[in-house]
């Protein structure tokens, strides 16, 4: 799991340039994938969710039927299902269902 500081009330990607571990699919993530990038995590229970390309980006505890495409240090986090967020950086969904953010930096988006 990558070192998750609270800021704003919720957890955020801390990002760094370099990789020190390769992509990460963990136990109970069922079909699920992750299509390149770096240092990129579906945590467990990360059922049916992707990430592809980018970097330090993750799908947390109970992420379903979600993806991140791209971007850096963007996270799905704690219950978030059938999300998307696309490229930016370090954007975070919470708690949330059928949510999307597109690009930018520093959203937040939480128990919509």
């Amino acid at each position: 799991m990558l070192n998750l500081p609270i800021y704003n009330g919720l957890k955020k990607l801390e990002c760094q340039c370099t990789c020190k571990h390769q992509n990460i699919i963990c136990c109970n993530s069922c079909n699920s994938t992750i299509l390149g990038g770096c240092c990129n995590v579906i945590n467990d229970g990360g059922r049916q969710s992707s990430i592809i390309g980018g970097y330090y980006n993750e799908a947390a505890f109970l992420t379903r039927n979600s993806s991140i495409i791209g971007g850096c240090c963007n996270i799905l986090d704690n219950n978030v299902c059938e999300s998307t967020i696309l490229g930016g950086f370090n954007n975070c969904i919470y708690h949330s269902c059928r949510s999307s953010i597109i690009g930018g930096r520093g959203h937040d988006m939480y128990c919509s």
